[in-house]
């Protein structure tokens, strides 16, 4: 089950409904910003009337309906070294 997770994918459906795959954990999220830590890395989508209208952590499933304006990587700070997150 743990090679499902791994795997990671983003499909979007006109921008108002978004199925990404390789989700482990769902960081924070609102009605504009949604924070999911994925295989790849903290991924941050942001948009209007975001709600989630599915989570499967088990499987690795988060699906989303509202109007997806972007979506990017962050680098997690927790991996980063004490000096690169003070030289920042």
């Amino acid at each position: 089950m743990a090679e499902e997770i791994k795997k990671h994918s983003i499909t979007a459906e006109s921008r108002n409904k978004v199925q990404i795959t390789g989700v482990t954990d769902v960081l924070s999220f609102d009605e504009e910003c949604v924070t999911a830590d994925t295989s790849e890395g903290a991924l941050v989508l942001r948009g209007r009337n975001l709600h989630i209208s599915t989570l499967e952590l088990e499987k690795g499933v988060l699906v989303l309906d509202g109007e997806l304006d972007s979506f990017s990587y962050e680098h997690s700070m927790a991996k980063s070294s004490v000096f690169a997150r003070i030289f920042r």
